[in-house]
């Protein structure tokens, strides 16, 4: 529960700075998740108790390695979005930590 506060905080401080970058490199930003995200949500909105636990934490895994791989690429260019990418990247990575913890943690539990 703690994790998934941790996160809608971030990401939502994350998200304000990306729409304001985004305006200011003359981009628009989507105004609603993409198909495969859709298509995630609905398959986890189907779950409950530990089968939906252990599906999060899957998915958080997978989607902060991605992100923080995109992030690192980003943060090695030059243009306006480096410095976003590099001051986003320690809480990526905190989430990450934060995400894998409770995965393997679900993980040994399910084994008991």
């Amino acid at each position: 529960k703690q994790f998934g506060q941790t996160l809608v905080s971030d990401h939502t401080n994350n998200l304000d700075k990306a729409k304001q970058l985004a305006n200011t490199m003359g981009v628009t930003p989507p105004s609603e998740p993409n198909t495969k995200a859709q298509n995630e949500y609905a398959k986890v909105s189907k779950l409950s108790g530990a089968a939906f636990d252990s599906q999060v934490a899957r998915d958080m895994v997978r989607d902060h390695k991605m992100t923080s791989a995109e992030f690192k690429k980003e943060a090695k260019m030059n243009g306006p979005a480096k410095q976003f990418a590099q001051a986003s990247l320690p809480t990526l990575e905190n989430h990450l930590k934060m995400a894998e913890s409770i995965e393997s943690h679900k993980a040994a539990k399910s084994h008991m």
